[in-house]
């Protein structure tokens, strides 16, 4: 069975870039839509952040039985194109594929945007984070963006350059727009 070890890292999308290039899916403003030309699709050359990290943090086995339906979710949404405001396999933003995700995978309904994903569940504490938390960022003035936690400091998302991906929390750009976490399983 594949792993999130088996990730091939050169796949996970560094997301080094600056703050226009996500809207994280949820704005007040019509500005936010990102039509700068960002693709989603993968590079060609690896962005640095291809070394694999040994897996040693110890997760139960409820979380690995969440870890195994998340790993099914990405398997089958792997790559799948960013679109603000999309809620389909041609195309997604990130809280519509957190709905999908904790839909498919648990059997469990979630508001449709990020600031309405936020306010269910228990807060986390960063350091308190289990495979299965929704994570949140801050990407802009009315700008939010949700992924869901896995484990060794990654996260699942549909991001804006890269679509359906993985991504490491302490990335620079993300480590500084984290703005919490949400206990929902």
């Amino acid at each position: 069975m594949l792993k999130w070890s088996d990730v091939n890292r050169a796949e996970m999308a560094s997301d080094n870039r600056g703050p226009a290039a996500n809207n994280g899916g949820n704005s007040s403003s019509s500005t936010a839509v990102n039509n700068s030309g960002s693709s989603s699709k993968k590079p060609t050359k690896p962005n640095g952040n291809t070394q694999k990290k040994p897996i040693n943090t110890p997760i139960s086995r409820s979380e690995k039985s969440i870890q195994s339906k998340l790993l099914d979710v990405y398997s089958d949404w792997k790559g799948t194109p960013y679109k603000w405001g999309g809620t389909s396999k041609k195309a997604i933003d990130c809280s519509a594929f957190m709905q999908r995700t904790f839909d498919e995978g648990f059997g469990k309904q979630l508001p449709r945007t990020t600031q309405e994903q936020y306010a269910v569940g228990k807060k986390i504490d960063k350091k308190a984070l289990q495979t299965g938390d929704l994570v949140f960022f801050k990407t802009g003035t009315n700008t939010w963006h949700v992924g869901v936690y896995l484990s060794d400091e990654q996260f699942m998302h549909a991001s804006v350059t890269y679509g359906v991906s993985v991504t490491d929390l302490n990335n620079p750009y993300w480590k500084r727009r984290y703005i919490g976490a949400r206990r929902l399983l």
